[in-house]
């Protein structure tokens, strides 16, 4: 298919997440889809409806067009998730690390993984309003 969409019952073999991931038989997107060298990493992964995903990732349902604002978007909610999801259960589906490595190579920026979510979104904003 042309754009980026993932159904991970495919790939079970190829991706990180444990079969009891609640991104089992989930339409996913991956929020960097320029990168496919990527590995599947949930970290880089977002739930999307098919409008999300045709409407406002990609205007005009043109995949090769990227809307950077709604991307900033998926980012920020995307760390919001995966920073209550270490609090509650720790790394038992994302790691920090990997997202800033998903960001890092993604936008081609250098964050350290040092920072902390609020720090990490900081950043993110700054970026895009200079992207």
């Amino acid at each position: 298919m042309a754009h980026d969409y993932y159904h991970l019952e495919w790939r079970k073999s190829s991706c990180k997440l444990p079969e009891a991931s609640p991104y089992w038989k989930v339409p996913l997107f991956r929020v960097t889809p320029g990168y496919k060298h990527l590995p599947v990493l949930g970290e880089n992964l977002i739930k999307l409806t098919a409008t999300q995903h045709f409407t406002k990732a990609h205007p005009s349902n043109n995949t090769q067009v990227i809307n950077k604002d709604y991307q900033l978007i998926c980012l920020l909610a995307k760390s919001k998730t995966i920073e209550e999801s270490l609090k509650t259960i720790e790394e038992k589906y994302y790691r920090k690390e990997s997202f800033v490595y998903v960001v890092n190579i993604g936008l081609n920026v250098e964050l350290s993984m040092k920072l902390t979510f609020p720090e990490i979104r900081s950043q993110l904003r700054l970026l895009y309003n200079v992207i």
